[in-house]
């Protein structure tokens, strides 16, 4: 048996040697036909001046010596131009901060090309018509080279790898951080309050240091919003896609303690990068009205958080920023009549939620509660669709909610099932409020009604729970279908003679209504009162 262990373990090296030799041979064969075409492109320049090289040696060009000089030198010149247009007619030329230095190191070779016959003035004038004959088609061959590498450099791809690539984005932020550390080092000493006088509000960090003129999440911003403008939607993917990456790297590093702690350094960053996605997401939908550019930024954030969650990482602060601004952006859609894209969000909050639930985390502080954001994000653009009279998409927010509250109790993930049921609770309310009706033909029923039935979907459920986890259902459950029917129900279990269990909701009739005090302030809630939207937690 160890024999055959060995064997298998020389196998699997010997395979993933041979997968490794297998990908470096395809990185050579690439790079190598990319230089074999421009071999290919400069071949008949290179013939070209070697013919005219071997013919000048033994012709007699004297009285053609200033023409050539002036031809060289007028090739040079437009060559370099030429090659300076291509910034400035780039789309992207607001991002471009300026000229690359291959493209100046690039002009600069063209130029010292086209004075080489005037150099050779100075040792051997006669070396001079043959010289500018031979170099002649080089700098022919040169306009093209330099308009290509100016394109190269303008194209707003390069400026992703170039200038936002991990390794930079890496470097600045060990240069921001100090920045930041600086800044919150100084607002430490002015003491304008005391920790304990200060309300919550102010517990968070809400300035950042002043913007460096590299900085990589500007340069991305800025990249998305003229990718907009000239309609180019691969090269916004391209952005939204490195620049939610980069927000990624950023939120995985964590600070030392200095002179002020680490994790309010990290917090300013957070906010830095956080502000830049939102520049990119509000210009998705202000500056496209087709909704294009906004739907795509939905497609990407959502397959973002779904690979996130694979991870375990759905409640991490980064995601949390990143669904909120899918949320701001479905709603925008929304009010323009693109509810199809607007659902994203909606289905990627349910399925990562679900997956939460489904492998709950030991390791993750209080995971289960910070996953109760994701049926409000429902709730939210539910409430939304309630105030377009968008009854549709009102619809498929109750049934995300039921479907995940249904996942709840059988999983008995109370947390997240409460949620789900005051999601459930308050678009029911609030679409009985604005008096709408089902939006199929078909069906008589009210949304409020909907709402109702799907409380009762999560119901049935609780019997297939152990007996000692089925009160708190059956409480928080009563409790809900009271708040939405407006009368006192209360939800039990009977058994009946054949001993099969059985749920029964009894109505008492009585209008609904609860009791708080709070530090003594005493306020009753009346539920039967339909004009009543006042949202209270749900235990």
């Amino acid at each position: 048996m160890e024999i055959i262990t060995v064997f298998e373990k020389i196998g699997q090296a010997f395979k993933i040697l041979n997968l490794r030799l297998h990908g470096i041979i395809k990185k050579i064969y690439k790079g190598f036909k990319v230089k074999f075409r421009k071999v290919i492109w400069l071949l008949p320049f290179i013939s070209l001046s070697i013919i005219l090289g071997v013919w000048g040696w033994h012709a007699s060009l004297d009285k053609y010596e200033p023409a050539l000089l002036t031809i060289e030198v007028t090739i040079a010149i437009f060559a370099v131009n030429f090659s300076f247009l291509e910034y400035q007619f780039s789309p992207y030329r607001a991002v471009l901060r300026s000229i690359s230095r291959i493209q100046i190191a690039a002009s600069v070779t063209v130029l010292l090309i086209a004075l080489a016959p005037l150099i050779s003035l100075v040792f051997d004038k006669s070396w001079t018509p043959t010289i500018a004959l031979v170099t002649i088609p080089i700098l022919a061959y040169a306009t093209v080279a330099l308009t290509m590498v100016s394109r190269h450099e303008a194209n707003p791809m390069t400026l992703i790898n170039k200038m936002c690539s991990k390794q930079t984005i890496n470097q600045f932020l060990c240069s921001y951080s100090k920045d930041a550390e600086i800044l919150l080092d100084e607002l430490n000493k002015m003491e304008l309050t005391k920790p304990a006088d200060m309300p919550t509000h102010e517990w968070n960090v809400r300035i950042t240091p002043n913007p460096r003129l590299e900085d990589p999440f500007n340069i991305l911003a800025s990249l998305g919003l003229a990718s907009i403008q000239s309609s180019d939607i691969y090269t916004f993917a391209n952005t939204v896609t490195r620049m939610l990456e980069a927000i990624e790297w950023a939120g995985e590093k964590k600070r030392a303690d200095g002179k002020v702690p680490g994790y309010k350094v990290d917090s300013v960053i957070a906010l830095h990068s956080h502000q830049s996605l939102i520049r990119i997401s509000v210009a998705s939908f202000e500056l496209d009205k087709s909704g294009t550019f906004a739907t795509k930024y939905l497609e990407i954030c959502a397959l973002f958080v779904s690979n996130q969650s694979v991870r375990m990482r759905q409640t991490s602060n980064v995601v949390v920023g990143v669904m909120n601004t899918m949320i701001d952006v479905a709603k925008k859609l929304m009010q323009n009549g693109k509810t199809d894209s607007a659902l994203i969000p909606v289905i990627v909050s349910r399925q990562s939620a679900q997956k939460g639930i489904d492998s709950l985390p030991t390791d993750v502080f209080l995971f289960e509660e910070h996953l109760s954001y994701l049926p409000n994000a429902i709730k939210s653009l539910g409430q939304e669709a309630i105030k377009l009279g968008n009854t549709d998409f009102l619809y498929r927010c109750l049934d995300s909610l039921s479907w995940l509250g249904c996942s709840t109790v059988k999983n008995n993930s109370h947390y997240i099932g409460l949620e789900c049921l005051q999601g459930l609770i308050q678009l029911g309310r609030e679409s009985r409020a604005a008096n709408l009706e089902c939006f199929w033909s078909h069906c008589s029923l009210l949304p409020a009604d909907h709402a109702y039935e799907r409380i009762y979907w999560m119901l049935t459920w609780v019997l297939s729970l152990a007996q000692d986890k089925r009160e708190n259902w059956l409480d928080s459950i009563s409790e809900a279908l009271s708040r939405l029917s407006g009368t006192s129900k209360s939800v039990s279990i009977k058994i009946s003679d054949n001993g099969k269990e059985t749920l029964l909701v009894t109505d008492s009739g009585e209008p609904h209504s609860v009791t708080y005090n709070d530090n003594g302030r005493v306020r009753t809630m009346d539920y039967s009162d339909i004009s009543f939207m006042k949202e209270l937690k749900l235990y």
